[in-house]
This record gives structure tokens, sequence and C-alpha cells, in this order.
């Protein structure tokens, strides 16, 4: 399953602590020599809990409870 395939239940973090989470992930990128797309500033989240597919979600809930 891709990851454009899944759902998630997540929280986008204050601008404050967005601004940690890009400072640290620079530093760790210059300090180890990483390559490989960022993340952009307004587009970090963090991730509670994975959802699965959206298929999945459509489901009513009494049909899931009844499996």
């Amino acid at each position: 399953m891709s990851w454009r395939e899944q759902r998630l239940f997540a929280l986008q973090p204050p601008s404050t602590a967005r601004a940690v989470m890009v400072e640290q992930r620079d530093r760790i990128v210059r300090e180890h020599g990483l390559a490989g797309r960022s993340a952009r500033f307004g587009k970090l989240y963090l991730t509670l809990c994975g959802m699965g597919r959206a298929e999945r979600l459509r489901e009513p809930c009494a049909l899931r409870r009844s499996r």
C-alpha cells in the first residue's frame, strides 16, 4: 500500500515547535551529509495513529464491529 492510500490521524504542532523541528532536521542533515527532499515548514505534522486505507474508513462503524 502506498503512502498516498493511507489515512492518518495527525496534529500540526505550533509554529514554535515546528521551528525547533526544522532546526534539528537541518542540523542532522548538515552533520551527516544527508540528501533528499525535506518537508516544508507548513507541512510538518505528528502522526498519532495510522487509520488504514480510505475504503476501510468509509465502512459504517457497526459493520466493522460485527467482524
